[in-house]
Formats: structure tokens, C-alpha cells, sequence
């Protein structure tokens, strides 16, 4: 539930998106009346849809070989808008209370997003830092084989929606703290011998980071969608 919250936060904190579904939350609208609506192209707004459907924010209804499309009360949660009477045509806000009321949403959007990725990233570092300087020791001790903090780290990636980018940032810094580490644990090698096994260890370490880092994405998307079904 919480990768969920996240995944609709995320895709709401886009303006886009967020004007879409502001605009369903007021009255059903046909694709061509929607793209009007918030001034983008008819092939921008299907691609938002595309999501925003796929997170359950947005329901469609074929009426007349035209499909229509509404705000899920799921979205009309996280927008604040009521649903509208059966019956009875909305009013519209007053154009300053409708533009106060969009921007404090969007603003809020924008900014638990920044909040989120500013964690995220602290996060992600300080656990690339102990992957780093914990792989040595133990591999010392009971011959740990280097895939195994790859896969960890590919695998907290991925629970912190650090993206392919993220994640290979966090295997050059835990391959950095693992080469230090190793200076002090592998006594009396050199420094060329230290910068051979930085380079190593980042090969491993990014190749099975984004393995665990892909394979992990699919399962939580694959468990996502299974817990909608239900």
C-alpha cells in the first residue's frame, strides 16, 4: 500500500496529469474535450490516461463509440474535490478560488515529491556506504560472495524508486567505500592493487545491481497490479 501511495503521488506531483485529473473530478469528459480542457495534444493526454488508468485514478465508459473518462474517488482523495451530485450540475469555482485551490494542490504535490526523493536519496547513500565497508569484512570472515550486496543493493534500489541511474550511483559509491575497507582489511596492498579491485567490484556490482534492480521493479509492479484485481 505504501509503493502504491508513492506511485500515485508520483504520477500526480506531473501538471499534467494533475490538471487531468482535476478536470474529470468536475465532469466526465470524451478525449477530445479533456485535451481542450487542459491545452495539450489529443496524444499527450492518452499517454497521462494511460497511467493515471493504471493506477486507478481515472475509470472509462464507452457511450456511443466514444469513450468518456471520470475521476475514480480514489483521485478525487488525493485532489481534494468532492464527487458531484447524481443529478445536479457542479458549479464551477470562481476562477481565483479555482486558481488559489490548483496551485496549493500542485505545490503540495511538488513538494512531497522533492520530499520523498530528498529521503530517498539520503537513504540510498547511506546504505550503498554499508554495503561498501560491511562486504569486506564478512568476506573475510566467511567468504561472501560479491553478487550477494549486488543484489542487496539492486534490491533497495528498487524499493526506493531510485531508477537505473540511482542505482548505479549507488553501486560506484559502495564499490568506493569497499575498495577503502579493503585497504585496511587486505594488509600491505598497494594502491594499484586497490584501484584493480575498485573497478572489478563496480563491474560486479552495477551488472548484478541492475539485475536485482529490474527483476525487483517487475515483481512489486506484478504484485501491485495482483492486490487491484482483488
Amino acid at each position: 500500500m505504501v509503493s502504491e501511495s508513492r506511485e500515485i503521488m508520483e504520477a500526480l506531483g506531473d501538471k499534467t496529469r494533475f490538471s487531468i485529473v482535476e478536470a474529470l473530478s468536475r465532469k466526465p469528459m470524451s478525449g477530445d474535450e479533456l485535451a481542450e480542457s487542459v491545452q495539450k495534444a489529443r496524444s499527450t493526454v492518452e499517454s497521462h490516461l494511460s497511467v493515471l488508468l493504471r493506477l486507478n485514478l481515472v475509470t472509462r465508459r464507452l457511450e456511443d463509440r466514444t469513450y468518456y473518462y471520470e475521476a475514480t474517488p480514489l483521485a478525487r482523495q488525493y485532489t481534494g474535490r468532492p464527487a458531484p451530485d447524481a443529478g445536479s450540475t457542479p458549479k464551477p469555482a470562481p476562477p481565483v478560488m479555482a486558481a488559489t485551490a490548483a496551485a496549493g494542490s500542485s505545490a503540495w504535490q511538488y513538494s512531497s515529491r522533492r520530499s520523498f526523493q530528498f529521503r530517498s536519496r539520503i537513504i540510498s547513500i547511506a546504505a550503498a556506504i554499508a554495503i561498501g565497508c560491511i562486504w569486506p569484512p564478512l568476506n573475510a570472515m566467511f567468504s561472501v560472495y560479491i553478487l550477494m550486496p549486488a543484489i542487496t543493493l539492486g534490491v533497495i534500489a528498487a524499493v526506493l524508486q531510485r531508477g537505473i541511474k540511482g542505482t548505479l550511483n549507488m553501486a560506484i559509491i559502495a564499490s568506493f567505500f569497499t575498495a577503502m575497507v579493503s585497504y585496511f582489511v587486505l594488509r600491505g596492498a598497494t594502491l594499484m592493487t586497490i584501484g584493480i579491485l575498485f573497478f572489478a567490484v563496480l563491474i560486479i556490482m552495477a551488472a548484478g545491481g541492475l539485475v536485482a534492480f529490474l527483476l525487483s521493479r517487475m515483481l512489486m509492479k506484478y504484485m501491485l497490479r495482483s492486490q487491484r484485481q482483488k
